[in-house]
């Protein structure tokens, strides 16, 4: 007669590998040169959005309007939070980075600082919405890519 202590049971689990992790496929050197090739065919730009927190200067102003001296409410910890897009072409050329600012009026002093530097957009939000999103496309890909079409 046998008894249950004299049969072996091993347990699917304990044979299954104790770390878990995701194995990388391996692809060959020839798989690899013709997505590089398929890239380099159908690609034309390549673009990156950043975001980027900056201290922000402005705050609450609690001064009567033409005071001589202003006040500013601030807990020192604010940040400005702006849009940063890159962009660069297929032939190597670095297009103008276009930024997002979130302020509708341009600060005239911002402008001729960063003139030829920078692609400024004063659209009042920080947000890549569709008019952001084409404004992007006219200014730093420019005209020659879409033609002059009109909105009907």
């Amino acid at each position: 007669m046998s008894s249950d202590s004299a049969i072996d049971v091993v347990s699917v689990r304990e044979e299954e590998p104790t770390t878990s992790y995701r194995k990388r496929k391996a692809y060959s050197l020839s798989k690899k040169l013709e997505v590089i090739e398929y890239a380099k065919k159908n690609s034309k730009t390549a673009a990156a959005k950043r975001y980027v927190w900056l201290d922000s200067s402005g705050g609450k102003c609690v001064a009567e309007k033409g005071s001589k001296e202003v006040s500013v409410l601030s807990t020192g910890h604010e940040k400005l939070r702006v849009t940063v897009m890159l962009t660069g072409r297929m032939d190597g050329y670095k297009c103008l980075p276009y930024v997002l600012l979130p302020r509708k009026r341009p600060d005239q002093a911002i402008v001729e600082m960063f003139k030829g530097k920078l692609i400024l957009a004063w659209r009042g939000t920080n947000w890549m919405d569709d008019d952001a999103t084409s404004y992007y496309l006219t200014r730093v890909l420019g005209q020659s890519l879409f033609g002059n079409f009109r909105k009907n």
